[in-house]
């Protein structure tokens, strides 16, 4: 398990790397960096610059020195959210003593594959040569005790007369003890077989990130492999890939079924359409969803453009079909459609009638008037009796 731990913190450095403001400070395999859980009490991840300074601060199991105090000296740090773009400047003292001076380092929160936010530490000061927490147990047991051999009188009286030395013998005594070790020094030496050359050592490579669902499809891949092979995995699963592009061993394919770690897995991935194929090495260990459910694959890898070798003769890839949308997004499409449909916000037209008559309609006659009598002013006017 601790190998996949690693690949899953190198994971997070290569996220780290394309980080703006904190890649450039990480970038180059001579630079010093730490990866630290929450609590600053263990050291996740060390660069191969820094493995002096995980050995001097923590024991076999990354555990930090308790006497360094490493949590308060990073509780600036530990505030900071997620996602903080600028990094943090701080002066960290590695050492318990207050003799030795602090070392100037970048720090910054790092999103870790569990979900949690641990501590990125660049060390910016070259750091001191020491030796680490184990050097003295380990010298102390390779040490080998010193022994004394016991005087006898034998020893004794050949130390107070020792024989003479060849160089002190008469000028006419024999030569004959010294003679053969006089020639042997005088014959030149047999030459033995030239060393071979020192091949030149690979590059760095292009490094890439990637990562999988659990059904085992390419959800992500960083530029540099769609740039370097001329098409992007995404959206394709690993066993059309294994059948198509990516040749290599069947341990890879065991161990992305088995949800098993891998680490610098040699394949040949093929430039399309060429019969070549690039050099690449792949790493990646499972992660853990909601449940601790198994939830894909995440990694990265190690492209190798001087290394151009003969691709295999395969079929190319059809490129990925799209998803069918589920019931749910059909539905919500139509009533989007429906809702933007032209002229949904217009009113009804109004339902077609009888034809109405454009001749005015005939006003009711006015009442009869009751008749009237002229009258003289004043003298209520009075009907005759029949």
């Amino acid at each position: 398990m601790a190998v996949g731990r690693d690949v899953l913190f190198e994971t997070t450095i290569e996220a780290l790397r394309a980080h703006p403001a904190f890649g450039q400070r990480i970038a180059g395999a001579d630079r010093a960096v730490l990866l630290l859980d929450p609590g600053a009490e263990r050291v996740l991840y060390a660069s191969p610059a820094a493995a002096s300074l995980r050995d001097a601060i923590g024991d076999a199991e990354g555990r930090i020195d308790p006497a360094l105090d490493l949590a308060r000296q990073l509780r600036g740090v530990a505030g900071l959210p997620t996602g903080t773009a600028q990094p943090r400047l701080e002066r960290l003292r590695f050492t318990a003593g207050r003799l030795a001076p602090p070392l100037l380092c970048a720090c910054l929160p790092a999103l870790l594959p569990d979900g949690t936010t641990g501590l990125a530490v660049a060390i910016v000061d070259p750091l001191p040569t020491r030796r680490g927490r184990r050097g003295a147990a380990q010298e102390s047991v390779a040490q080998v005790p010193e022994t004394r051999e016991p005087i006898t009188p034998a020893l004794a009286s050949a130390r107070e007369h020792p024989a003479p030395d060849a160089a002190e013998a008469p000028v006419g005594a024999p030569s004959s003890q010294t003679q053969p070790h006089t020639q042997a020094s005088l014959q030149a030496p047999e030459a033995g077989p030239a060393p071979a050359e020192p091949r030149p050592a690979a590059g760095p490579g292009l490094r890439f990130l990637w990562r999988s669902d659990a059904h085992g499809l390419v959800i992500e891949a960083t530029g540099r492999l769609s740039e370097t092979v001329g098409a992007s995995p995404v959206g394709q699963s690993w066993d059309a890939l294994l059948a198509g592009p990516v040749e290599a061993e069947p341990a890879l394919a065991e161990a992305l079924a088995r949800q098993r770690t891998f680490r610098a897995v040699p394949v040949r991935w093929r430039l399309a359409g060429t019969r070549q194929a690039v050099a690449v090495d792949l790493s990646g260990a499972p992660r853990l969803g909601a449940g601790r459910s198994f939830a894909g694959f995440s990694g990265f890898g190690v492209i190798h453009p001087e290394r151009i070798v003969p691709a295999a003769d395969r079929p190319e890839p059809a490129p990925p079909k799209p998803q069918r949308p589920s019931l749910r997004e059909r539905a919500a499409a139509v009533i989007a459609v429906g809702r933007h449909a032209p002229g949904a916000d217009a009113p009804l037209p109004a339902r077609p009638g009888p034809a109405r008559s454009r001749l005015p309609m005939p006003r009711p006659a006015p009442p009869p008037r009751r008749p009237t009598s002229p009258r003289s002013p004043g003298r209520p006017w009075r009907s005759s009796p029949a």
